[in-house]
């Protein structure tokens, strides 16, 4: 086949290259970057693996009983309320336009 007398096939053969390019990089990349993906790590199953991985929580008081709430609660979550920190709430100052 000579692909000089045919212009039609040439272009054919041309964009068959490029899709074929494209599409090649795209799944290289996208398979390099599932496999380097770090594996997750055990799923959370009951409370207790929640207490026991719990890493800095936090929680606002907003003064409205939340703290009481949680006192008849089961002893898994008594453990990861009582584990929370405790950030007092502080609302933002709030200006109105022409207040001076």
């Amino acid at each position: 086949m000579v692909l000089s007398h045919h212009p039609n096939k040439r272009l054919s053969l041309l964009s068959w290259l490029c899709y074929s390019f494209v599409v090649t990089a795209s799944y290289g990349g996208e398979l390099r970057a599932f496999l380097m993906r770090p594996v997750p790590g055990e799923p959370i199953e009951t409370v207790r693996d929640i207490v026991d991985r719990a890493a800095g929580w936090r929680a606002v008081d907003y003064g409205d009983g939340f703290w009481d709430k949680w006192k008849h609660a089961s002893e898994g979550m008594r453990e990861l309320v009582e584990g929370m920190e405790r950030v007092e709430y502080k609302p933002f100052p709030v200006k109105l336009v022409g207040d001076d």
